[in-house]
Order: structure tokens, then sequence, then C-alpha cells
């Protein structure tokens, strides 16, 4: 652990001053933000795609991540996958933690707030128990196993209710990264978690049910057309049983929020917070973005309210649910 210190420092000084400066968020921005905001929220970011050992937007996101996060007060932050491109980590001494984590999130906001991560498809390259277990390293890395949850208390004026966070690992949940039967992802028992989806869910009395994981269950893409059918036949049956509000994951690198027919579920696919790329219209999908950014939660007992920051520190669209 001593090498890793003194290699962190060593990168440290090379990545502080480029760091320093790159991004600025407008008062007006930060501003309108402050006023728009709800008294006594729980309020979250969400992240994904992010690690690019600090090139392409990773660095400008993250310093407006620092911006908003304090001025928001954000103190929770969700990494829903491929947090650390493009081949994962190989142990909690790895130098990728340093150029894809330690020195790009410093703002003190950020440094203090729990990070609550799950693997996506580029950790799958790596070792994901050293992604696991990198929160022995970390004070504020908080990832207890590959997926989890979590409970939240929502209190406004007098009114209290529950709010619960589903952690999912879906890359084993998907036949194309089982194929090589050697590979991390198929030693993982996807049924088992699928049952556990549906057993914490069944016996939770929760009143909002958020879920998130990195692959997505509806999307515009190019990629692979079954790893959203697998998504479609798997998980989703269980979300749509318990009428959960909402599931957001990321993976493509761009923002849509869709709704289909049918489905209380808002989908919500998160943009990258390090590389972008393009977007077509179709079916179900009610908003697209392009560019690079993360996501703004905010929750009272009665309204969910998720925004989506640009690069600039923008407000770039917004969803409401209400109960």
């Amino acid at each position: 652990m001593k090498k890793l210190k003194v290699y962190g420092i060593v990168v440290f000084l090379l990545f502080w001053i480029p760091i320093l400066g790159q991004a600025q968020v407008e008062k007006s921005t930060l501003k309108a933000l402050k006023k728009e905001l709800t008294k006594d929220s729980f309020r979250f970011i969400l992240l994904n795609d992010a690690g690019h050992n600090g090139y392409k937007d990773q660095k400008v996101i993250a310093e407006v991540m620092g911006v908003i996060a304090d001025e928001a007060d954000v103190e929770t932050i969700f990494s829903v996958g491929d947090q650390l491109h493009f081949k994962g980590v190989q142990s909690v001494s790895d130098p990728f933690w340093i150029t894809n984590f330690e020195v790009i999130y410093t703002h003190p906001q950020l440094l203090k707030a729990d990070w609550y991560a799950v693997p996506g498809n580029h950790e799958y390259r790596g070792n994901v128990d050293a992604f696991v277990n990198y929160n022995e390293i970390s004070s504020r890395w908080k990832m207890p196993s590959r997926y989890y949850a979590l409970d939240f208390k929502l209190k406004k004026n007098n009114v209290k209710r529950k709010l619960k966070v589903l952690m999912l690992d879906t890359t084993p949940m998907m036949d194309r990264y089982r194929k090589d039967k050697s590979d991390d992802s198929a030693q993982q028992d996807y049924q088992k978690q699928l049952q556990w989806v549906d057993s914490v869910l069944t016996n939770g009395k929760e009143d909002w049910n958020l879920v998130f994981g990195h692959h997505p269950i509806y999307a515009n893409t190019s990629k692979n057309p079954t790893q959203q059918q697998d998504m479609q036949t798997r998980l989703n049956p269980i979300l749509q049983k318990h009428n959960v509000d909402v599931y957001i994951c990321g993976h493509i690198h761009n923002f849509q929020h869709i709704e289909k027919e049918n489905s209380c579920i808002t989908y919500i696919v998160n943009t990258s917070a390090g590389n972008s790329r393009k977007i077509k219209k179709y079916e179900g999908l009610t908003y697209g973005y392009e560019g690079t950014g993360f996501l703004l939660g905010e929750l009272t007992p009665d309204k969910l309210i998720i925004r989506l920051i640009n690069n600039k520190g923008e407000t770039a669209y917004t969803i409401t649910k209400k109960k």
C-alpha cells in the first residue's frame, strides 16, 4: 500500500494543475438551480461510463460534478458501471484507480461523498473482486458486493416515506458476455440475483423503488440486440411485477428518456460522464441528448425530480414523477 500512496502523490501532481479551472459553471446557472431545489430533499448524483484516464470530457465533467454537488449539498453518488475504462483494474493497488478516479474527482464535496458503485462490462475485463474490495482502501468507496440494496429515509414537513435503491450487476444477465465459460461473468449466477431482486421488492415496504444497473432494458443503440432482449425477458418482468418507479442505466453513451406503453416504469439511459455518442429517434423515446453529463436526482416523500446536467452545469432536461 505504500507504493500506491507514493505513486498516487506523483500522479496527483501531474494531474492536479490540468484539472484546475477547466470547467466553469456560470453563477446564474447555479443560482437558478439553487432556486429550483426542494428544501429537505434527498439528493444524489448518478454517473456512468466515466473512466477515460482524464481524457475526453472526464475531467471537465468531474469538475462540474463537484461544483453542482457543492451547490446542491450532495453526499450520495451512484456510479453505475464503466467507472474504470477500458479493462477495469487488476487489483486494489492498480494505477488506474489513481488516473481514473482519485485524481479526477477531487472537489471537497466529492471527496466526502459516499460513492456506491456496480460493475459494468469494462470492469469485467479486469478483476471485479478488486473493484468491489476497493472499499477497504478508500473511505468514500462504498461497495459491499457486486449487487446490493440501499435504504434511505425521506422527510418533508410531517410526511415520512422510505426509498429503496437496488444496485444491480447486469453483465452476467446477458448471454453475449457468457459465451466464454471461463469468463468471470459466466461464473456468476444471474438467476440467483434475479431471485434476490424479486425477494427484496416483494418483502420491501418502501414507497419509492429505484433500480440502477449498467445495461439498458430499452434503448436506441447499434450494440448487439440480444443484450436488450435478455434484459427484457429476464429483469424487466420482475421490475414490472413490482411497479418500480425508475430504471436507470448507462452503457450507450448518450441520454435517452423512454416511456413504454402499458408500463409504469420510467426508463432512463444516462449519458456518459466521459465520451458521448450519436442517437437516433425510435418508438418510446421521449427525449434524447448526445452530449456528455450526469444526473442530479432529488427526492421528497411525494416527488422525484431527475435533472440531466450537461458539461457546463446547465440543466438540459428534467423528469418529474409524483406519488
